[in-house]
């Protein structure tokens, strides 16, 4: 007796793959900046300090007067002559008056002016009294600062660009169809 058997054959199938990387590139602009810079200052301002001197009194001590100072000088210094020269004709008069004397009083009264000694004055070397007037006034420094400063401008923004090139594949291909074969072998 024969005996048929089944024969089976089969293939399977075979894929092929293949794949290819992406490559991204990145292009980015530089930004650019500007810098403006604005340096502090300062200003100064002085008033200088003044000192005025009145020397009016002090060189009338000297006998550099004005007009006026002499004259009101002059004025009270005859004054007080006149007023020393009626006390002394009045004491005249009184020693001259006294009554009864065994001496020639107008004779004694004036070998007593004769021998009155007059003594000159001396220059003593001091300055004369009477002090230089002055007033001061302070000077004034003042400093006023500005401040510094700095200003950053950016230029307009620019993303980035990116570029995909290659783009990413994947490739699936049938290398190799499946086969399935059956048999009956005696």
């Amino acid at each position: 007796m024969k005996v048929a058997r089944i024969q089976i054959e089969q293939e399977f199938a075979q894929l092929r793959v293949e794949t290819q990387m992406a490559s991204l590139s990145v292009e980015t602009a530089k930004r650019g900046m500007s810098i403006q810079r604005q340096p502090a200052q300062m200003n100064a301002v002085q008033q200088a300090p003044k000192i005025e001197l009145d020397m009016q009194k002090f060189r009338n001590n000297l006998g550099l007067k004005s007009n006026r100072a002499l004259m009101e000088e002059y004025v009270a210094e005859a004054r007080e002559k006149a007023r020393q020269g009626i006390r002394q004709i009045a004491r005249d008069g009184d020693f001259v008056a006294t009554l009864p004397t065994d001496t020639n009083n107008i004779a004694e009264l004036a070998r007593t002016k004769m021998l009155e000694v007059h003594e000159p004055e001396m220059n003593s070397g001091e300055v004369p009294p009477g002090a230089v007037g002055m007033k001061g006034m302070p000077g004034e420094f003042s400093i006023d600062w500005s401040q510094s400063g700095v200003r950053i401008e950016w230029d307009k923004y620019v993303p980035p660009e990116f570029t995909v090139d290659p783009k990413a594949e994947v490739r699936v291909e049938l290398a190799r169809e499946p086969r399935l074969e059956i048999t009956v072998v005696e």
